[in-house]
Formats: structure tokens, C-alpha cells, sequence
């Protein structure tokens, strides 16, 4: 797309593609969550153009749970590959509801977001 033909141009994106070739094969999803049976907060931005955001969304909530292993939250935004760079207050609010829903009491939500 467009948009990753120009940001192979930023200083350093030669050093990022490559060192994606050192990473160790990824485990599926399944197992990952198979292995944590704690609460889990996907924020997934709808309109990344890197992959079908929507359908992966549906296939996380889908994934079965262990025993007694709360479902996965997927809270899905229109925001695209980094929701959290895109907007960071709106992902800060959601993990922030996630966290005061698992503890069961308010928590305090204090993002920073630096001037451009």
C-alpha cells in the first residue's frame, strides 16, 4: 500500500524488516491463551490495512478458554495498524475500563500524549 511503501523510507525501517527475520516462529494464538488463563484485552483497530482486522477480531473472540478462563474482550476501534500511536486516549480509556472491570473497582487512567 501507499502507506508502507512511505514508511519504508523512515531512517531505520531497513534495521525493523530485518530484524523481523531473527524473530523465532510465532505459536498460535491457541496455545498462547491455552497457557494464561487470565483475563484478556485485545484492542484491535478495524481499519489496519496490513491484515483482515474484522476477521481476526471474530476468530480471538472465538478461541476457546480453558476451564474457568474468562472469554477474550476484543474491543475493536476505527483506528488502523497502531491503534495505541493513532490515539492513544481512546485505547488508554479502553484498557483502562478493562482493568476497573477485572478488579472491580475504579481505576485511574493518566495517559500522556506528547506535542508533535
Amino acid at each position: 500500500t501507499p502507506a508502507v511503501l512511505r514508511d519504508s523510507y523512515d531512517p531505520g525501517a531497513v534495521d525493523v524488516i530485518a530484524a523481523g527475520g531473527k524473530l523465532p516462529p510465532p505459536r498460535p494464538l491457541e496455545a498462547l491463551l491455552n497457557d494464561y488463563k487470565g483475563p484478556v484485552l485485545v484492542v484491535q483497530g478495524v481499519l489496519d490495512p496490513l491484515n483482515d482486522a474484522r476477521g481476526r477480531a471474530n476468530a480471538l473472540e472465538a478461541i476457546p478458554r480453558p476451564p474457568g478462563a474468562p472469554p477474550v474482550e476484543v474491543e475493536r476501534m476505527d483506528l488502523g495498524h497502531c491503534p495505541q500511536d493513532e490515539n492513544p486516549e481512546m485505547v488508554g480509556g479502553a484498557i483502562a475500563a478493562f482493568a476497573e472491570r477485572i478488579a472491580g473497582a475504579p481505576a485511574e487512567a493518566s495517559v500522556s500524549v506528547p506535542s508533535h
